[in-house]
């Protein structure tokens, strides 16, 4: 998934609902901008390597999850 191009406005479709640690992420049915992660203050690279930012979460607006979180969760359009 990490590196399968997204759709032609940058956004992924997610299938079914992204649930971590028992807080909703991501609905079904909806779109989401998804990157890879930045480091943050203190962070280096390394340390994000294997993470990705979505945007729009339901909790907050930007959540962090894993590249394989997203590849069960999400799909492009290209993918049917």
């Amino acid at each position: 998934m990490r590196n399968k191009k997204n759709d032609a406005n940058g956004f992924y479709l997610c299938i079914s609902d992204l649930v971590i640690d028992g807080v909703l992420m991501c609905t079904a049915g909806k779109r989401y901008r998804i990157q890879d992660a930045e480091p943050g203050p203190g962070e280096t690279p390394a340390e994000v390597a294997g993470y990705c930012d979505i945007f729009g979460c339901e909790n907050s607006g930007v959540c962090m999850a894993t590249w394989l979180d997203v590849g069960e969760h999400f799909r492009t359009d290209d993918e049917r």
